[in-house]
């Protein structure tokens, strides 16, 4: 379930290809709780975990099926990670 969406493109006009980052949700937000204890039970739930040369549709469809809160980056493809 995705609980924030956040566009850090350079080139927002670009959809066919993006690089989307999850994230457990708040884990990066600036002044946001901690994660939750029952998130933090999976190594997958607090490490990031990263698609290439995906679309815009389907980030968001990938970040929707996962089942916890996730906030979803999305960078331009090929650009390094900030």
């Amino acid at each position: 379930m995705i609980q924030n969406l956040i566009d850090k493109r350079d080139r927002p006009g670009r959809w066919r290809t993006v690089r989307a980052v999850l994230e457990p949700a708040g884990q990066g937000a600036v002044g946001a709780e901690p994660v939750p204890a029952y998130l933090l039970a999976c190594d997958i739930q607090t490490a990031p975990i990263e698609r290439e040369a995906i679309s815009v549709a389907e980030a968001v469809r990938w970040a929707s099926a996962q089942p916890w809160p996730v906030d979803l980056y999305l960078h331009d493809d090929g650009a390094e990670p900030a």
